[in-house]
Formats: structure tokens, C-alpha cells, sequence
């Protein structure tokens, strides 16, 4: 775990051999379409809905909209789409709803469980499923010719300005979908800058507390560095933003 290609940040280092016990992931992101399930059943409200709305990238800086939100991101989407605009709770919230089923144990993947599957099931890969930066259009909605930031990748152009619908790129090597790039997706620990010195070899769950909870994954906003499967960032808990989104996990 952690960057094997010797080009990352110094908290995806050390590089450190990890051991998770099985579990189940989804194949997608939550979708909006499944998200708002959620809010009709439970007449739930977000925190972004009733916190003052959702952080947006305008090009240059990031300004909370008022008027933004799971519903109303700030581009185009449908319910096929990636949800956004959703604090870590509102994910946990969402979880605790499938949870009464009593059908399956679900959570969020913890930071070992996704950076596993990420890479395929633990193969060394640089992106989700793939190495060659010039294939990650392919592979992931990131951010090519059609984003407005100063990181562009002129060239390159996966077709969308704005998130794009879950599971249409190609997949990674476990049949995995938007693991690199489309939306920053929030993990179960906390995030710790110096954690991989000390992470134990057996199912790690990170950091015992800290100010942010890890995101991993890479947004459509990104470039091609913040989307390495090995890329390491975490927001706080009650942050909500364009391009963070969720996938669950079963024990």
C-alpha cells in the first residue's frame, strides 16, 4: 500500500505491505437515483441543505453556494449520476437506512479496503485498472480539455464538464467502475498524515482521531496526479463540496 511508483506526496509513504479481511464493494459510486430513495423514505435533509449549501470550484476559487446542493449541484446531471454535495455524516446516514434492512453489515470502505480494490484486487497500478496516463480517458472523468482550471490536460477529452454517469468508463481489473476520477469518495477513517509509519499490517482503520476524514479517488475537477490510486486527501466530516461523493461497502 501506498505510492510504488515513487512520485506521490510523503503521506502516501512509507510504502507497507496490508491485510484486509473479505468484504464486498460496490460497483459504483451511490448514484443520485439512490440517494434520493433515501431522502423519500426518510424525509431526510442534508447538511449542505440546512448549513448553507455546497462548496463550488468557479476556476479559481472555492465559494459556498447557497442554492446548491445534492439535488442541485451546480451542472447538469440525471439520477444516473455520481450524488455530490454530501457531508461524511450524510453518507453515514444513508448507510444507517440500508442498514435497518438487516440484510447485510454496511459501511464506508476503509482506506486499505479501497486502495485494494482500487488497484484490482492489490496489483501495482498507477490509475485504477491501468498505468498509461495516456489511456486515463478511458478509464475516468477527469479533468481533460472541457475543465475550466489552471491543471487542464489539454489533449485529452473524456466528454463531460460536470460529473458523468456512473459506470461508463471502462472498469478496473475486479469489475469496478469511477474508482479513479468522476468524485472524491469518503472513507470510514480519519485521515493522518504520518498514519502509514505506524499503520498496523492487519486491517488498518486509520488515524485514532483527527480534523478531516479521508477522500481518495480524484475528482472530474482534478488533474492527472490527484487521481493515482495511491493519492491521499480528507476534508472535514461536515464539508460538502461538487465532487465528493460515496460507495459502500459489506462485511
Amino acid at each position: 500500500m501506498g505510492d510504488t511508483f515513487g512520485e506521490g506526496d510523503k503521506d502516501e509513504k512509507p510504502v507497507h505491505k496490508v491485510c484486509v479481511a473479505d468484504f464486498a464493494i460496490s460497483k459504483t459510486d451511490v448514484t443520485v437515483g439512490q440517494y434520493k430513495l433515501f431522502v423519500e423514505a426518510t424525509n431526510y435533509q442534508t447538511e449542505t441543505e440546512k448549513g448553507g449549501g455546497c462548496f463550488v470550484f468557479n476556476g479559481k476559487d472555492w465559494n459556498r453556494q447557497p442554492d446548491n446542493n445534492w439535488k442541485n449541484p451546480g451542472f447538469i446531471q440525471n439520477e444516473r449520476h455520481p450524488v455530490t454535495c454530501v457531508t461524511w455524516d450524510d453518507a453515514k446516514a444513508f448507510i444507517n437506512w440500508l442498514n435497518k434492512s438487516g440484510l447485510h453489515k454496511f459501511r464506508l470502505p476503509t482506506e486499505a479496503e479501497w486502495e485494494y480494490s482500487a488497484r484490482s484486487g492489490g496489483k501495482k497500478e498507477r490509475f485504477a485498472g491501468f498505468n498509461d496516463m495516456s489511456l486515463l480517458y478511458k478509464y475516468a472523468n477527469f479533468c481533460d480539455t472541457n475543465c475550466e482550471t489552471k491543471w487542464k490536460t489539454v489533449g485529452l477529452n473524456d466528454g463531460y464538464n460536470g460529473t458523468s454517469p456512473a459506470g461508463i468508463y471502462q472498469p478496473n481489473g475486479i469489475g469496478l467502475y469511477d474508482m479513479t476520477g468522476n468524485v472524491w469518495q469518503w472513507l470510514n477513517d480519519w485521515y493522518g498524515e504520518k498514519y502509514y509509519i505506524k499503520s498496523p499490517k492487519d486491517n488498518p482503520q486509520g488515524a485514532v482521531s483527527g480534523i478531516g476524514r479521508v477522500i481518495r479517488g480524484g475528482s472530474w475537477i482534478n488533474g492527472p496526479n490527484d487521481v493515482r490510486a495511491a493519492d491521499r486527501n480528507s476534508s472535514a466530516p461536515n464539508y460538502s463540496s461538487f465532487d465528493i461523493g460515496f460507495r459502500i461497502v459489506s462485511e
